[in-house]
C-alpha cells in the first residue's frame, strides 16, 4: 500500500489552510458589509419620513464609507480585527458629511457610554427609549452573545427592541438581554455600551 508522503501531508495541510484562510476573510467581509449597512439604515430609517434616502444615495454613501476603507491598509485592519467602534463612529461621520453636502441634510450621533465598560440593561434601555420617542431618531446597537451582529433599532415595547435590519431579523426580546457579557450556553445577548449609537436627523 502507498504511504502518502511527507510533500503529500504538507499539501493537504497548505489546502486545508488556505480554505481556512478564505472562509475567514469570506465571514470577515461580510460582517465588514453589514456593520457599513447598519450605518446606512440607521440614517435611513430615521429620514423615513422627512427625506427618504433613494438607492443611488445609499450606493453613493456607501461608496464614501468603502473609499474610506481602501484607504491606510483600513480594510486590512477590519479584516483581522472585525470594525470596531470607533471606526463606526468614523463611518457615521462620514456619512453625515456626505448628506450635508450632498442633500442639505443634517444627522448627528452621540454615544451615551463613549467610554463604559458595563452599563446595567435597564440604565441602557431607558436611554433608548428617552432618545426614541422623539421623532426621526433611531439607534445603532452593537450586540453579542447568541449572535454577533451591529444591527437598528427602531422602537421598544414591553417585549422586544424592534429592528431594522438588513438581514431581516424583526426583534430581539427583551427578556434575552442581559448587563454581564453572554455566558456560554449562546442563549442571551449583551449590548456593548461603547456600541450604542444614538441617531438624530435634524429636521424640526
Amino acid at each position: 500500500m502507498k504511504r502518502v508522503g511527507y510533500c503529500d501531508d504538507f499539501h493537504c495541510v497548505g489546502l486545508l489552510l488556505t480554505a481556512i484562510t478564505y472562509l475567514f476573510i469570506d465571514h470577515q467581509l461580510y460582517d465588514i458589509w453589514g456593520r457599513q449597512y447598519a450605518v446606512i439604515n440607521s440614517i435611513r430609517f430615521s429620514l423615513r419620513h422627512y427625506h427618504p434616502l433613494r438607492k443611488q444615495d445609499r450606493r453613493a454613501i456607501y461608496y464614501e464609507l468603502v473609499h474610506y476603507l481602501m484607504e491606510d491598509k483600513r480594510l486590512a485592519d477590519a479584516i483581522t480585527w472585525r470594525l470596531g467602534t470607533t471606526e463606526i463612529s468614523r463611518l457615521l461621520k462620514i456619512a453625515e458629511q456626505w448628506l450635508l453636502e450632498a442633500k442639505g441634510i443634517t444627522v448627528k450621533h452621540h454615544k451615551p457610554f463613549h467610554k463604559a465598560s458595563r452599563v446595567p440593561f435597564p440604565i441602557m434601555l431607558r436611554n433608548l427609549s428617552s432618545h426614541l420617542a422623539t421623532p426621526d431618531t433611531t439607534a445603532l446597537v452593537l450586540v453579542q452573545g447568541r449572535i454577533d451582529h451591529c444591527t437598528v433599532v427602531h422602537s421598544i415595547n414591553h417585549k422586544s427592541l424592534n429592528l431594522f435590519d438588513s438581514r431581516g431579523m424583526h426583534r430581539f426580546g427583551l427578556h434575552s438581554i442581559h448587563s454581564a457579557p453572554p455566558d456560554t450556553s449562546g442563549k442571551t445577548l449583551h449590548i456593548i455600551p461603547t456600541g450604542l449609537f444614538l441617531i438624530e436627523a435634524a429636521v424640526h
